[in-house]
């Protein structure tokens, strides 16, 4: 459809993943919706939260803000 071959759709970056800039430990809410989280991002990571549409999608970020 493009008239041309493709053979490199994406450039591939070796980026190196650095040191840990964010943890959290034993995490968890006040109001008991989740109990002990565990994670670390690291430098050069990309971080995405999933779930189910809901009251939920608005209580991680709440959480991390303060």
């Amino acid at each position: 459809m493009i008239s041309r071959d493709i053979d490199v759709q994406y450039l591939k970056l070796k980026k190196e993943i650095g040191e840990t800039i964010f943890t959290a430990k034993d995490f968890t809410d006040k109001r008991r919706r989740f109990e002990n989280i565990n994670f670390q991002i690291r430098s050069g990571e990309i971080v995405a939260l999933a779930g189910l549409n809901g009251p939920a999608k608005r209580v991680w970020p709440r959480v991390f803000i303060g």
